[in-house]
């Protein structure tokens, strides 16, 4: 059983045009509005392969009613706290060509009391389960510390742990890691380890292994079409090996980031991962979701295709 937690839960608002123009007016057609947020994704991805997921989150009066439609619709079990302030909005514009142009509000800080809800509501749902999974970024205004409070409620329950987060959040998560001694598998992908290590010029390899220096138990490091680096601590060294399709697909990558994370997550629990296999399913469960027009989404036909065509080297 793997929970998500999403800090700061989205409406996904996905439309269709045929050229985006800067500076230009658009009118939109096929418009949908799901529920989304970077752990609402992962919980989405995990259940339509199969694999026991509950997604936490706390959501405003206006969208209360669209995120409990919606993810009934498609099969997620969700735990949805009420908040007071209005859920924020993600708009997408995809063109004919499938690339995708998206538009993220920042969303507002929930007050002290939803945030003592939302980890009452953690604590419920991670007792037993193997995997928590924090998974996205936190409002402007929220209290200091919040991603390591939601993390520390998992490790309390017995779960693996995985942040999927950015800068000053993961920072003083892996500084928490190294004193309390958790397992925590962080996964930003190359720009995101770049901003959080202060260094732009880091590739993919080496960005794992400052993440394994600063507190992480294994990092996961993805670089779009360009696949992806895991580094993990092995014994007294570091084991690490890369993964990627020989040919990119095409597509929406809003999502793909998410399915990855669903799928590390999916091979975390009690017993030693079988690296080789998660980076496997990792690889091609993210290629997967980018053939998919919004995020959240993955054909598990896709799944099986794609999951022969993965190269994995040892490094």
């Amino acid at each position: 059983m793997i929970v998500t937690v999403t800090p700061n839960p989205a409406l996904d608002v996905t439309g269709h045009v045929g050229r985006v123009v800067v500076g230009e007016s658009h009118r939109l057609t096929r418009v949908t509005a799901r529920a989304g947020g970077k752990g609402v994704n992962v919980a989405a991805v995990a259940s339509a392969l199969g694999v026991p997921a509950t997604a936490i989150l706390a959501v405003g009066p206006e969208s209360a009613a669209t995120f409990e439609t919606d993810l009934a619709r498609r099969g997620v079990p969700a735990v949805l706290v009420p908040s007071p302030v209005p859920t924020r909005r993600s708009v997408a514009a995809v063109d004919a060509d499938g690339e995708a142009t998206v538009l993220n509000e920042e969303g507002e800080a929930p007050p002290s009391q939803t945030w003592d809800a939302l980890v009452e509501a953690l604590a419920r749902a991670c007792d037993g389960s193997d995997a928590l999974v924090v998974s996205g970024s936190v409002a402007p205004g929220s209290p200091d510390g919040v991603v390591t409070r939601l993390l520390r409620t998992g490790a309390a329950a017995g779960c693996a742990l995985v942040a999927d987060a950015r800068g000053e959040d993961l920072l003083v998560a892996l500084e928490t890691v190294r004193r309390e001694g958790w397992r925590l598998l962080a996964k930003p992908n190359l720009s995101e380890a770049r901003e959080s290590l202060g260094d732009g010029a880091l590739d993919a390899a080496a960005c794992a292994a400052a993440l394994l220096d600063l507190g992480a138990w294994c990092a996961v490091v993805s670089d779009g079409a360009r696949g992806l680096v895991l580094a993990v601590r092995d014994g007294d060294g570091v084991a690490g090996w890369s993964a990627r399709l020989p040919e990119p697909v095409r597509g929406n990558p809003t999502g793909a980031g998410d399915a990855l994370t669903a799928a590390l997550a999916a091979h975390l629990g009690p017993r030693e991962p079988d690296w080789e296999l998660a980076l496997r399913a990792g690889v091609a469960w993210s290629a997967a979701a980018v053939l998919r027009p919004v995020a959240g989404e993955v054909d598990p036909d896709d799944v099986a295709r794609l999951e022969t065509q993965v190269e994995i080297t040892r490094l």
